[in-house]
C-alpha cells in the first residue's frame, strides 16, 4: 500500500474559464505553529487494517493522505445549489465524494449549505458515511447543482453532512467541505466524481487537472489542462 502525501488549506474564490480550461485561484494560508502540532489535517479516504490489508492483496485501492504540511494548505470555492450558496471546499486527491456541512454540522464561523434554500434542490435519503485519515462525516446522499467557476454540473450527487464531530479539529480548520479528486473506483455510494461528470458534460479540454502551489504566493488549480508556465518538458 503506497502512501502519497500532499498540501491542503484555504483559497481565493476568484476563477476564470476559457478555452475549456478553469483556472481556481489558491491562496496560501498559514496556520499557528502550536496549532499544527497538536492537530495535523490528515484527509484522505481512511482504510481500516483489514480493509488496507485486503486493498494491499487485490492491488486495486491506494491510500492517499492529504496531510497539513509546515501549517499550510489550499482550498477553493465552489457554490451550491439555485441560488449559489458558495463553501470552500478541501481540494482533496485521496478522496472522490464532495460533501458540505449542514447548519448544524458547519464549523464555528464557518460557511453551510441550506437544502431549503435552493430550488433545485432534491434529498435521496440514503445515508452517507466517510472515513478520513482524521475522522469520520455523516449524512445522506443529494442532488443540487454544483458550480466551480463557470462549470456547472446540474443535478449533481453529493452529500451534506449533518455530524462533522468524528472529524478531528474539524472545528478549527479554514475549510467548510471536501472536493474528492481522486480516482472513481473509491466514490462511497458509487456516486460519480466532479471530474467524471465534468468530462462527460463535455466541459473540459482534456481530462485531466493539475496543481501549481505557489512559494509565498497564490497558487493555482487548473480543471482541464495544465499551465505551460509552471512546468518543462512532456508529459507521458
Amino acid at each position: 500500500m503506497s502512501r502519497l502525501l500532499v498540501l491542503a488549506g484555504v483559497a481565493s474564490a476568484s476563477a476564470a474559464s476559457g478555452g475549456g480550461v478553469l483556472r481556481v485561484k489558491v491562496q496560501r494560508v498559514s496556520r499557528p505553529v502550536e496549532e499544527a502540532m497538536l492537530a495535523p489535517m490528515a484527509l484522505g479516504v481512511g482504510l481500516n487494517t483489514s480493509a488496507a490489508a485486503a486493498a494491499a492483496v487485490a492491488g486495486s485501492v491506494e491510500e492517499v493522505m492529504l496531510m497539513n504540511h509546515a501549517n499550510m494548505g489550499y482550498a477553493g470555492m465552489i457554490s451550491v445549489g439555485t441560488p449559489g450558496q458558495e463553501v470552500a471546499v478541501v481540494f482533496d486527491t485521496g478522496s472522490s465524494n464532495l460533501w458540505v456541512p449542514s447548519r448544524q454540522a458547519a464549523r464555528p464561523g464557518g460557511a453551510s449549505f441550506d437544502p431549503a434554500s435552493s430550488s433545485t434542490f432534491s434529498s435521496s435519503e440514503q445515508a452517507f458515511q466517510l472515513g478520513y485519515g482524521q475522522g469520520a462525516v455523516t449524512g445522506e446522499y443529494c442532488t443540487d447543482d454544483v458550480a466551480i467557476g463557470d462549470l456547472l454540473l446540474k443535478n449533481f450527487t453529493f452529500a451534506q453532512v449533518f455530524d462533522s464531530s468524528g472529524l478531528r479539529n474539524y472545528q478549527n480548520m479554514k475549510f467548510d467541505g471536501i472536493l474528492g479528486l481522486g480516482f472513481a473506483s473509491i466514490a462511497r455510494g458509487g456516486v460519480p466524481t466532479v471530474m467524471q461528470q465534468l468530462v462527460k458534460t463535455g466541459q473540459l479540454e482534456q481530462p485531466v487537472f493539475g496543481f501549481f502551489l505557489g512559494d509565498d504566493a497564490p497558487g493555482e488549480l487548473v480543471f482541464g489542462g495544465v499551465d505551460p508556465a509552471h512546468y518543462v518538458g512532456d508529459f507521458h
